[in-house]
């Protein structure tokens, strides 16, 4: 969709072609052809893409890494959030150790891990339950893993909803296991909301992470076990008392966008 709105606006005479980068169409999952073929369509692409925003740093690190020079004609601006609705959230009162996840239920998401992690830690932590805050096409699969898995009385799903952080604030442990992202709008929920999480190296992730001195939850690559002995670090433990930086504040993330068009609109 981000290829096809820049062709129509090119052909449409738009000279401010601007596009935000949430995580490229590409990535190492895919078929090597049809892989190789969406990179050489974005070079082509980012030709009459006049500015880029990146909602992380390491878009910009694949993009060169892939051959679609885009260093000089793009801006880091991370998603904005009102830290006011956050910080007016109460958590409640409940009898089980909460550990969840806020996803679409798409192959790249990797809800699979989830279950299966979930299998392991069940096992031993019997006052644990598990929630899916989403829904989508891998639905009937993941329904099935966690009925073959006996899970059905441990979990629960809530499908699409508008206020994922009504549900996400009774976590006592975020986990994440994309294996492709920009940078995951429920990792800054979370932060905001002072949960702990444990992720795989997804896209910008192990970057927010360093940005908010959280280095030790994310994994070093995408391996089962790293993540599975990561969480088994985190259980019980409190909820973190983060630092919380202007960067992802809507104002800033409006504040920025303003500035950034107003520049191209005053450049020749």
């Amino acid at each position: 969709a981000g290829i096809i709105i820049r062709w129509a606006a090119f052909f449409a005479g738009v000279r401010n072609n601007i596009f935000t980068i949430h995580g490229w169409d590409f990535h190492e999952s895919q078929n090597s052809i049809f892989k190789k073929t969406i990179i050489f369509i974005e070079k082509i692409t980012s030709k009459i893409t006049r500015q880029f925003i990146s909602v992380c740093r390491e878009n910009i690190n694949i993009a060169l890494k892939n051959g679609i020079y885009i260093r000089k004609k793009t801006k880091v601006i991370y998603g904005g959030f009102d830290y006011s609705l956050y910080n007016s959230i109460k958590s409640r009162r409940k009898e089980y150790y909460t550990i969840g996840t806020v996803t679409n239920f798409k192959k790249t998401k990797n809800i699979s891990t989830f279950i299966n992690i979930a299998n392991e830690l069940y096992k031993i932590h019997k006052n644990i339950r598990f929630i899916i805050v989403g829904d989508g096409p891998e639905r009937e699969k993941i329904d099935k893993m966690i009925n073959i898995r006996k899970l059905q009385n441990v979990f629960s799903i809530t499908g699409f909803t508008d206020t994922p952080e009504m549900f996400l604030k009774d976590f006592d442990l975020l986990i994440f296991t994309s294996l492709w992202e920009g940078l995951p709008r429920v990792l800054i929920e979370a932060y905001l909301l002072n949960i702990p999480f444990a992720a795989f190296p997804a896209g910008g992730i192990k970057e927010f992470a360093e940005m908010i001195n959280a280095e030790e939850s994310v994994t070093e690559n995408f391996d089962f076990n790293l993540l599975l002995s990561l969480i088994c670090e985190k259980l019980n433990s409190n909820k973190s008392d983060y630092i919380k930086l202007n960067v992802f504040e809507k104002a800033y993330f409006v504040e920025k966008h303003i500035k950034l068009y107003r520049r191209l609109h005053n450049m020749k």
